[in-house]
């Protein structure tokens, strides 16, 4: 639909999964340990901060095209954290793992005219997102829940738009059930609506699964997105498909006065490994 001249929209970055001190996840090239020592980002790392990077310029870009600011949204896992015996940190070290959460989010927080955190994984945050809560409230722009810095769900009604943003969302890990998984999504939250009496949501979003799907407008209006991620293939993952390739990127949403929005899905795609080239 044709916007007015002077109708400006509200743009939303949204991105999840960071898993900020993970040895396979976001980390500037190079980051000062707490005893004096460096870490140093590997290839794949390094190829994941180019990406983020450029994630964050479109975003500020989208924003200066519009004449306006935004605003951005964590889905949850910002951080690792300590868990399941894992050796494929930077640190066990929860401090130092934080100072590299807030220097991964500062390209596109810096700029942000408001920030939102969504809870994410107490294996990975803490029980009741102790280490989201800290990383949240040393950002000025965070909007609060309460006393909260953190919550578990966002609905919000973005100039007409209603999104629901939650992190965990139970989404299918292989191919052929990814849309079935986000079409259950859908069917579910136009039940719910019905059944509480509340307005249905036009978007839906949830992450955790490091894997993209879109139910599309196939819902009556209700369109449910699983998001991309920030964070490569583990060894858990590895143990479970060999050779799979993560899903990387984020959202930008730009929603006009009325409802309508805009939606560009910013993902990268690593290369595959090549095979290893044997002759006699």
């Amino acid at each position: 639909m044709p916007q007015k001249k002077n109708d400006k929209p509200i743009i939303l970055a949204i991105s999840s999964d960071h898993h900020a001190g993970s040895t396979v996840g976001l980390c500037p090239p190079v980051f000062n340990l707490d005893d004096g020592g460096t870490y140093k980002a590997s290839a794949a790392q390094r190829w994941l901060w180019r990406c983020w990077l450029e994630f964050a310029q479109n975003v500020q870009d989208t924003a200066k095209r519009h004449g306006t600011g935004y605003t951005a949204i964590l889905n949850g896992d910002v951080i690792e954290g300590n868990h399941h015996h894992t050796v494929q940190v930077v640190s066990n070290n929860e401090t130092t793992q934080m100072r590299i959460a807030e220097a991964v989010l500062s390209p596109l927080l810096e700029d942000a005219d408001a920030a939102y955190f969504v809870r994410g994984t107490p294996a990975h945050v803490g029980q009741q997102a102790r280490l989201e809560e800290r990383i949240a409230e040393n950002w000025t722009n965070t909007v609060q829940d309460g006393d909260n810095y953190t919550r578990w769900h966002l609905p919000l009604d973005v100039n007409g738009t209603i999104f629901d943003i939650g992190h965990h969302g139970a989404i299918g890990r292989l191919p052929w059930t990814r849309a079935n998984s986000v079409n259950r999504i859908a069917a579910q939250t136009i039940v719910g609506a019905h059944q509480s009496g509340a307005k249905c949501p036009n978007v839906v979003l949830r992450a955790h699964w490091h894997q993209y799907a879109d139910s599309g407008p196939n819902f009556n209006g209700v369109r449910v997105i699983a998001m991309p991620a920030w964070q490569l293939v583990t060894g858990y993952v590895n143990k479970l498909q060999p050779g799979a390739l993560a899903d990387i990127g984020g959202l930008i949403f730009t929603c006009w006065p009325g409802g309508t929005y805009d939606l560009e899905v910013v993902r990268f795609r690593p290369k595959p490994t090549a095979p290893e080239r044997m002759r006699s």
